[in-house]
């Protein structure tokens, strides 16, 4: 595995962010569905701490996968 960049965990730190605030998740929620401890998560949120690899490649992939997800999610018309 390759290691990853302190530009690309800012990238993801803010992607992150934006995604919570666009979705309306929990971060507790995203912790738990990637196995990452939530207080590790939330000090990388605010930039306290770095992801290990294998954390990066988990939220890069689930954050993907989710909004591939709500992309072909049509609204219901009430």
């Amino acid at each position: 595995m390759r290691n990853v960049s302190i530009s690309e965990q800012v990238s993801l730190m803010d992607r992150l962010n934006s995604f919570i605030n666009k979705y309306g998740v929990k971060l507790y929620w995203i912790a738990e569905k990637n196995n990452i401890p939530k207080a590790h998560l939330g000090n990388f949120l605010n930039a306290k701490s770095i992801l290990d690899d294998w954390e990066y490649q988990e939220l890069v992939q689930f954050v993907d996968e989710y909004e591939l997800r709500m992309k072909n999610f049509k609204k219901i018309d009430n």
